[in-house]
């Protein structure tokens, strides 16, 4: 997303950024393109 070409250059940023301790996020993978819809649309 913020267009570098190395991933160590994001890595970088990703160290100046407080995340917080308590927060919980949740991963999901579309194997389909009827799945990735269901995911777009659950936004």
């Amino acid at each position: 997303m913020l267009g570098h070409k190395n991933i160590s250059n994001t890595l970088v940023y990703t160290q100046l950024v407080d995340f917080g301790e308590e927060e919980e996020y949740v991963t999901k993978v579309a194997w389909t393109l009827e799945e990735a819809c269901k995911l777009v649309e659950a936004i």
